[in-house]
């Protein structure tokens, strides 16, 4: 149910933001930066994987893999937070746009996509860690791109929960006006807020994502 609504959630925020450039750039639609469709068919891929995974062994202790992504998020947040001097203005990577991904962005994408669909807490801080680290993109446009991801995995795996019976209306009926209403205001907080304001959100919270995951991965019941 809830990745339904996440879909949703994410949704909303990603048109909130598009429609945000558009007017403060002055541009049309079809001009904005795109995300390219090859990152979303991984993300969406690996995203069922995550999800039918999770249904096989729902049973199954998950400390130990929460501990491993707890890990992973560690060393995002410490190679998000070292400085880097902006490229050439002549070096056609001077336009974070253009760069190229790499086989390492293509294996993020795929952890991020089963990540996503398997437990789904924190995917969001990932992917923008992600994004900042190996495509140099800057913070709101990385949070930008990162809400259709986000529609990507959510949309695939909560399919397939839902083809598997995992799907409760009535929670959905009430999660969703607030999970849009969140994601408005949140799309409008991050294209005003800009870098200065979303990268020490951005580490900060996802610093404490990460020890979450290892302090619940390390307790013991």
């Amino acid at each position: 149910t809830n990745r339904i609504c996440v879909a949703f959630q994410a949704l909303v925020a990603g048109l909130t933001m598009n429609r945000g450039l558009e007017r403060s750039r002055g541009s049309k639609p079809h001009e904005l930066p795109t995300i390219g469709w090859r990152p979303l068919l991984l993300v969406g891929g690996a995203a069922i994987l995550g999800a039918l995974a999770a249904v096989e062994i729902e049973h199954l202790d998950k400390r130990l893999f929460r501990q491993v992504m707890g890990g992973l998020l560690l060393v995002a947040v410490g190679a998000f937070l070292v400085p880097r001097p902006d490229p050439p203005p002549t070096d056609p990577l001077a336009d974070p746009l253009a760069a190229t991904p790499g086989i390492k962005f293509y294996i993020g994408c795929l952890i991020c996509g089963f990540y996503g669909g398997f437990i789904g807490a924190g995917v969001g801080a990932l992917i923008v860690l992600l994004l900042t680290t190996s495509m140099r993109l800057s913070v709101v446009e990385a949070v930008r791109r990162k809400v259709w991801w986000v529609v990507a995995m959510s949309a695939a795996s909560g399919l397939l929960y839902l083809s598997h019976g995992k799907f409760q209306l009535a929670v959905a009926i009430v999660l969703l006006p607030s999970y849009g209403l969140g994601a408005y205001l949140g799309g409008k907080f991050a294209l005003k807020g800009g870098e200065r304001l979303l990268r020490p959100i951005v580490a900060l919270l996802s610093a404490i994502l990460a020890l979450t995951f290892i302090l619940q991965g390390s307790s013991v019941d």
